[in-house]
């Protein structure tokens, strides 16, 4: 995940943290050898993620938008050490 977000942190270019995590998001959408990177260990058996990372769908909207939202604001707690 550290390597996702590395390649599209500019220092010179500010970036919201929802375009981030959607930016993430749009790479990984078709690459199923990395999609559990980011998505929260926790949300692995819930209903739709678990057909997403296990290959048989490529999500729903409310799957990806439940990462996203997920993912932005973890992240953020853990870059930050909360």
């Amino acid at each position: 995940m550290r390597s996702l977000l590395a390649r599209r942190i500019d220092e010179d270019t500010p970036i919201t943290l929802n375009d981030l995590a959607a930016d993430i998001i749009e790479e990984v959408a078709d690459r199923p050898d990395v999609r559990a990177a980011v998505f929260p260990p926790d949300l692995h058996v819930v209903k739709g993620v678990d057909t997403l990372l296990s290959g048989r769908s490529q999500g729903s909207k409310g799957t990806w938008e439940l990462d996203r939202s997920r993912s932005a604001m973890q992240r953020a707690l853990d870059e930050a050490g909360v």
